[in-house]
Parts: structure tokens; sequence; C-alpha cells
């Protein structure tokens, strides 16, 4: 609904709740992983790239320790749009195609459709 301030502050509320739990289980620490990834998008939709960086730096060892490779492709999508809006076009390639194959090898099609897409429009635009 594009309410970004509404969202990033139930998530950044949510995220201080779970990070104040002593020893978190493992739902627990899903909702952290995807409410951070949630914050990533929103500091990209608000054009705040700093901020998508250091969130994104802060939940990979966290993906990465979990093996987590739902998240994992959700974060190579948010790292792919982040080189975007950098204008690091050969590195928003490199992610977009990990997280495409990442989705696929998930099964989630309309996401791996998505990378897709973005994969095809930057071919279009001359961007290789």
């Amino acid at each position: 609904q594009k309410n970004y301030a509404e969202a990033k502050s139930f998530y950044s509320a949510l995220l201080v709740q779970v990070q104040a739990v002593e020893k978190p289980t493992p739902q627990q620490q899903q909702v952290e992983v995807y409410s951070l990834n949630w914050l990533v998008d929103i500091a990209l939709q608000q054009s705040d790239l700093s901020t998508a960086e250091v969130l994104l730096a802060e939940s990979w060892p966290m993906i990465e320790h979990r093996q987590d490779v739902r998240s994992q492709a959700f974060h190579q999508r948010s790292k792919a749009q982040l080189e975007k809006y950098r204008g690091n076009l050969s590195d928003f390639r490199h992610w977009s195609q990990q997280a495409k194959n990442s989705f696929e090898r998930l099964g989630m099609q309309t996401q791996a459709l998505e990378m897709q897409a973005w994969l095809n429009d930057a071919s279009s635009a001359g961007i290789s």
C-alpha cells in the first residue's frame, strides 16, 4: 500500500522486540531476518541506500548461519536492487541472476519470473 512510514515503524518495533529476547527461538530468529529484509526494502523504496546496505550486512550472517535459502534468495534480490540504484549494473545483473537461480531452486516461480524480467529489462536497455 506504499505506506512506508507505518511499515517502517511496525517492522522496527518488531525488530526491537525480537532482538531483546536473550535466547531467541528459531521462529523468532526468522522474524528478525524477515523484519530486516522488509526494512531493507523500505529503505530502498525511500532511496536510503546507506541504511539498506547496513541492514543487508546485519542480516547476512544470520541467513548464512541458519542456512536459510529462502531468506538468502530475498537478500540477493534486495542486493540486486541496491546495486541498480547505485548504478553498479554488472553487480545488479550478478545479484539478479543469483536471486533468480535461488528462487528457481525453491520452486518460487513468481519471484523467479520477476528476476528474469529485471534481467530482460537490463538487456533490452543495453546493460550487459
